[in-house]
């Protein structure tokens, strides 16, 4: 029998493939969703958490189907300030190649929830999914579960995939053979695909030469490195990505590590305020937190690190971490200054939040609300010891954005003495983008003996390679006591 030329062989294709998804939508009584409220939300404005329930992850949230929870949970959401949710889809939960009515159901109450709630929804589709051999499946899949929302403009982006392997050759295949078929089905919604966060920008570059000339209508790109580093390598993957915009879909910090939760919370909450201090200083969107709570141990994958039950805003108990407070000031407000807490008046478990006490073997630590400078709470460090190079101090990270050679930084704080000895100072150090120290400047030290309140102030200009700066409330060699408060970081 004599050939059938390619156009017209997917032409029948798409014919058969839209005749069987209006068959199986008749044939189970699927055949429409009650329109939602239909808003606009531009990427610049979205203001997202990925969310499920802290004791049903991933599959489970579809099977253990809890609408209350979800309804609950999302009305913590708006109420924290987020106001796009995401919701990811595991396809061989929801019915595979052809979802279940159930499943489309559920779907369809989630977005009504989040709707309901002022929430716009980002999708992620094809979550813990490898078969990328079954392209006609994967099309059938997208027409049935999609259909019913082209043009949502509740939807604000969706994920075809979430972080794809750029140098898988036949998952590249994949997503260049579905991506049509994506757009074709969802209409003007964007659509976009995110690359392992330990992959780093050139994962994402990898994608975008993958991709060739079926490129995405954003790219997703997935952060997971010390806070610090996050203003170089965003401004690195948005020059990678341009002209397409960039989205920063996860961003987190484990709070499991460190000498105590209170600790490791109070560097959870750092990393966000430099991460989303970054996003905001080049003009991103806001990074979008992984994720909202905490799990359960019976609740994340088989094969995950116990650290995965820890990424959360918010505790399993639902008590929010110092964290939260940081990204709902983000939401609400925008950028912030350059030294998160610097007043040390926001306390968690007697930490103050953002900073952290380093080599606490060689001193004694306390947030003081007895002593104070401004406000009612200040820090202070007593009866230090250890090497030149343990220094006792309080630490942050600074939220400075993207650094240039020779821009002019001022730290001050505020310091007082009682019997104090030994050096007392404030000090700024320099790290380059693979978060190796370059070097460092210091402060005049505090008098020695019992003091006043006295401002201690260190100009410097940024060396060259610097990406970020860590400010340090410094004591060494002291059996007194000081104690700090007011710190201000300007940039000039």
């Amino acid at each position: 029998m004599p050939s059938i030329a390619p156009a017209v062989r997917r032409m029948i294709g798409y014919l058969i493939g839209g005749l069987i998804v209006a068959l199986v939508l008749l044939l189970t009584g699927v055949v429409h969703f009650p329109r939602r409220p239909v808003g606009t939300l531009p990427l610049q404005t979205v203001h997202e958490v990925s969310y499920m329930p802290y004791n049903a992850g991933w599959s489970a949230m579809w099977t253990d189907w809890e609408p209350s929870l979800l309804r609950r949970n999302y009305e913590t959401l708006a109420a924290f300030g987020a106001n796009t949710v995401r919701i990811i889809i595991p396809p061989f939960t929801m019915g595979y190649p052809i979802p279940t009515p159930t499943m489309r159901e559920r779907l369809a109450a989630l977005l009504s929830l989040a709707s309901a709630n002022r929430l716009h929804v980002q999708l992620t589709l094809f979550d813990q999914f490898g078969n990328y051999d079954r392209i006609a499946a994967s099309r059938l899949f997208i027409r049935s579960l999609l259909a019913p929302y082209k043009d949502d403009r509740n939807i604000v982006f969706i994920e075809l995939q979430n972080e794809i392997d750029p140098y898988d050759a036949q998952a590249i295949a994949w997503a260049r053979a579905l991506l049509p078929v994506l757009r074709s089905t969802i209409g003007n919604i964007p659509d976009t695909l995110s690359t392992p966060g330990s992959l780093g920008p050139m994962g994402v570059a990898a994608l975008k030469a993958a991709l060739g000339d079926t490129q995405l209508s954003l790219y997703d790109f997935h952060f997971y490195g010390a806070g610090g580093q996050a203003a170089s390598t965003f401004a690195r993957v948005k020059a990678i990505v341009a002209p397409a915009p960039l989205f920063i879909g996860e961003a987190g910090m484990s709070t499991s590590s460190g000498p105590s939760s209170a600790i490791s919370e109070s560097e959870q909450a750092n990393f966000f305020y430099v991460v989303e201090g970054a996003a905001t200083a080049l003009g991103l969107p806001l990074a979008a937190p992984w994720t909202f709570y905490d799990f359960t141990a019976n609740t994340i994958l088989p094969g995950m690190a116990p650290s995965q039950m820890y990424f959360g805003l918010y505790r399993t108990d639902g008590l929010p971490k110092p964290a939260a407070g940081v990204v709902a000031r983000f939401f609400a407000h925008g950028q912030q200054p350059c030294i998160e807490n610097g007043n040390f008046e926001l306390i968690s478990d007697g930490v103050p939040s953002g900073w952290v006490p380093t080599n606490l073997a060689n001193g004694t630590f306390r947030v003081d609300n007895t002593v104070a400078y401004i406000g009612s709470h200040s820090v202070s460090i007593s009866h230090t010891a250890g090497s030149v190079n343990a220094q006792p101090a309080w630490t942050t990270v600074a939220n400075t954005g993207q650094l240039t050679a020779g821009q002019r930084l001022e730290a001050t704080v505020w310091a007082r003495g009682s019997v104090a000895t030994g050096d007392t100072v404030i000090a700024i150090a320099w790290f380059n983008s693979n978060g190796i120290y370059i070097g460092n400047a210091t402060s005049y030290p505090l008098q020695t003996g019992t003091t006043s309140w006295t401002l201690l102030d260190v100009k410097a200009a940024v060396p060259f390679g610097a990406a970020y700066e860590e400010v340090s409330l410094e004591s060494f060699e002291n059996t007194g006591s000081v104690w700090f408060d007011a710190v201000q970081l300007h940039s000039s």
